[in-house]
């Protein structure tokens, strides 16, 4: 059954799985086996979750850092005050700032992080699936049983028959 399962985890594209299968044949108990998985898939999770909050912070200060040049736009309007052939292109340059700390926000960075909130999501249920089946091979488990139990853990748009 090793040269199988090992011939098998050879045509692996998902790295999870391919560990799994790995400890699998090289004789890890399914406690040790789950208390990995677990550790690698918590891993991901913060690796994605300090993602996410790098992009939620950075769009939290794009309007901030938009607002400062307005207001440092507005002082330059107010030092040449005197000139007013100046304070038409120096108020359009304060309120583009502010525009495009916004735009940067909302159109670009919470987008972002939304979407890597979701992936984080749908890759950690796809992973605890992979567990569940790994877990059901280390302790044989009837095949469709396994699949039984990895497809209740999957969205219905995910799951295999």
């Amino acid at each position: 059954m090793a040269t199988a399962t090992q011939n098998e985890k050879a045509k692996l594209d998902n790295g999870f799985l391919k560990n799994g299968i790995a400890m699998i044949v090289d004789g890890y108990n399914a406690k040790e086996t789950y208390e990995l998985m677990e550790r690698e898939l918590n891993s991901l999770m913060d690796r994605h979750n300090a993602g996410q909050k790098f992009l939620r912070a950075m769009a939290v200060q794009s309007p901030v850092f938009g607002m400062t040049v307005t207001l440092t736009s507005l002082i330059q309007i107010l030092m040449h005050i005197d000139d007013p052939s100046t304070i038409g292109p120096a108020l359009a340059t304060a309120l583009m700032t502010t525009f495009y700390g916004l735009i940067l926000a909302n159109l670009l960075l919470i987008p972002l992080a939304t979407k890597l909130s979701h992936r984080t999501e749908s890759e950690g249920k796809i992973f605890r699936s992979i567990r569940v089946g790994a877990i059901g091979i280390h302790d044989r488990v009837n095949p469709q049983r396994i699949q039984r139990n990895m497809n209740a853990l999957l969205p219905p748009s995910e799951q295999r028959e």
